[in-house]
C-alpha cells in the first residue's frame, strides 16, 4: 500500500526473517495497517453523520417544541431523548469505538512492523561484522547468540502487541459492539 509497509518482507530481511522464525513463530504481521486505518476512517465518517443527523434532528424537535409547547408534544420529547435521540448517540460512540480500536491496531502493526525491520537491520549488520572474525568457532557462537537475541527481542515485541490488542483494543470493542443493541433496539 502507498505510504505503508504492507507485505511481507524480501531480499536479505526476509531470509533473515526466516532464520530468526525458524521456531514457527511469526515475525512479519499478516494484517495491513493502511486497511486497517482507512476502515477507522469509514467508521469515523459514519460517527460524524450519526451527531450531525441527531444535531440536525435534534434543532428540529427544539423548534417544534417551541412553537408548540404544552400537551402531548411534551411526552413526545421524553420520548424522543429517551429513544432515538439516545439510540443516534450510542450508535455514535459505537461507531467511534470501532474507529479507535481499528486506529489503534494500525498504529501497532506498523510499530511492530518497523520494530522489525529495526532488529532485522541490527541483526545483518552484526552477523555482517562477523562474517570474517577470527577464530571462526568464536564467530559462529557469536552469530548465534546474535540470531537468538534477535528472536527473543522479536518475541518480546509480539507479545507486547498481543497485550495491546488483547488488553486495550478487544475492551474497546467490546464496549462498541455492547452500544450496537441499544442503538438498534430489536435488531441485530
Amino acid at each position: 500500500m502507498p505510504g505503508g509497509m504492507a507485505g511481507g518482507l524480501g531480499g536479505t530481511a526476509g531470509s533473515l526473517a526466516g532464520g530468526v522464525a525458524g521456531t514457527g513463530e511469526p515475525v512479519w504481521p499478516e494484517a495491513d495497517e493502511d486497511a486497517l486505518q482507512a476502515a477507522a476512517l469509514r467508521w469515523l465518517g459514519l460517527a460524524a453523520e450519526l451527531r450531525a443527523a441527531a444535531a440536525g434532528s435534534a434543532a428540529e424537535i427544539g423548534r417544534l417544541l417551541a412553537t408548540h409547547a404544552g400537551g402531548d408534544l411534551d411526552t413526545f420529547a421524553a420520548r424522543w431523548a429517551d429513544g432515538p435521540a439516545r439510540q443516534l448517540a450510542d450508535a455514535a460512540l459505537a461507531a467511534e469505538g470501532l474507529a479507535a480500536g481499528l486506529a489503534t491496531m494500525a498504529a501497532v502493526v506498523l510499530e511492530l512492523k518497523a520494530f522489525v525491520v529495526g532488529q532485522l537491520a541490527t541483526l545483518a549488520a552484526r552477523l555482517a561484522g562477523l562474517e570474517h572474525a577470527e577464530p571462526r568457532a568464536a564467530a559462529i557462537a557469536a552469530q548465534a547468540a546474535a540470531v537468538a537475541a534477535t528472536g527473543a527481542a522479536l518475541r518480546q515485541a509480539w507479545a507486547n502487541a498481543t497485550g495491546v490488542v488483547e488488553n486495550g483494543v478487544v475492551p474497546v470493542l467490546r464496549a462498541a459492539e455492547a452500544r450496537l443493541p441499544a442503538a438498534h433496539p430489536g435488531g441485530r
